[in-house]
């Protein structure tokens, strides 16, 4: 999927001549991997974070126990009364 991205939306941004096109293609995909980088590690040190004080709190872990709880037995409740 990624690569039919690069096809398709990368030529759009190339100078047009063809001696440079393989190294502005390798550029610009090190580019994208670059920022997509950044991004992840941006999401990673946000959910460590988010997780650290939701996990610091009992009232927290409590609630969400008894949220998981009630949804697998909704859950379980459904499936049971689904026909074959």
């Amino acid at each position: 999927m990624l690569s039919i991205f690069f096809l398709s939306m990368l030529p759009s941004f190339l100078s047009g001549n063809p001696a440079t096109t393989p190294a502005e293609m390798a550029l610009l995909g090190g580019v994208f991997v670059a920022l997509t980088l950044a991004v992840f590690i941006a999401y990673g040190l946000c959910a460590d974070a988010v997780r650290t004080r939701l996990f610091a709190r009992a009232a927290v872990l409590r609630w969400l126990n008894h949220s998981f709880g009630a949804i697998f037995a909704a859950l379980a409740a459904r499936l049971a009364m689904e026909r074959a």
